[in-house]
């Protein structure tokens, strides 16, 4: 044992007599866990733009406590990232010791800070031109015959960002109408197309369908 002032500094003891040799410590040991972190935006950028894609980092924390609580622990969420109105991109910087579960610290604190950025892009539309021979009838019943009676092609608006709208094709969009239980009679039915998540079909669109007894 040792003694030391108010500030710290060892103190030579020849002067100074202890009551005792030796001193009883209690270290708490906690366990440690690899949790990822979880980012969500609230409410919506201004009309016409979109969220293109959220970054941060780090991207996942080393998180300590008690056994039994850090078990219940997944994932650190952060869901108040605000988008309202935005028009451009959103960077900042937070602590994470805001976010953490009662009971649970960081093993290593000078790591608190997470760096966000939030990528907001204006979208666009175009137009592009179906040919109502490239649309795909489906669910035929080999009793019947089958036919578009549409003779004008149909044009199509797609909504997304820029860079990824303008190099897509009318064939990228896999048009198909579902001719299921459909007799004998003109159908109007509803065109489907391929989903994506990088852009939308704005509206909705249909072609008159005509079946007869197959020959």
């Amino acid at each position: 044992l040792g003694c030391v002032d108010g500030y710290g500094t060892a103190i030579e003891k020849d002067n100074i007599k202890l009551s005792s040799k030796n001193a009883t410590v209690n270290i708490s040991v906690y366990s440690t866990r690899i949790v990822p972190i979880r980012i969500s935006t609230t409410g919506s950028p201004k009309e016409g733009y979109a969220i293109r894609g959220i970054t941060y980092n780090p991207e996942e924390i080393v998180i300590t406590g008690e056994a039994d609580v850090l078990s219940s622990v997944e994932s650190i969420e952060i869901n108040d990232i605000s988008v309202a109105d935005a028009e451009e991109n959103i960077e900042k910087n937070i602590s994470l010791l805001d976010y953490l579960p009662e009971g649970i610290s960081l093993a290593d604190e000078t790591e608190e800070e997470i760096a966000i950025s939030v990528a907001v892009e204006k979208m666009s539309e175009t137009e592009l031109v179906l040919p109502t021979s490239f649309i795909n009838i489906t669910n035929k019943d080999t009793s019947y015959q089958y036919e578009i009676l549409d003779d004008e092609s149909i044009k199509v608006i797609i909504y997304g960002f820029e860079d990824t709208i303008d190099s897509i094709a009318i064939e990228d969009l896999s048009p198909k109408i579902n001719v299921k239980d459909l007799g004998v009679g003109e159908y109007d039915v509803e065109i489907q197309f391929e989903d994506r998540d990088t852009f939308e079909i704005k509206g909705k669109y249909t072609v008159t369908v005509e079946v007869k007894t197959a020959q």
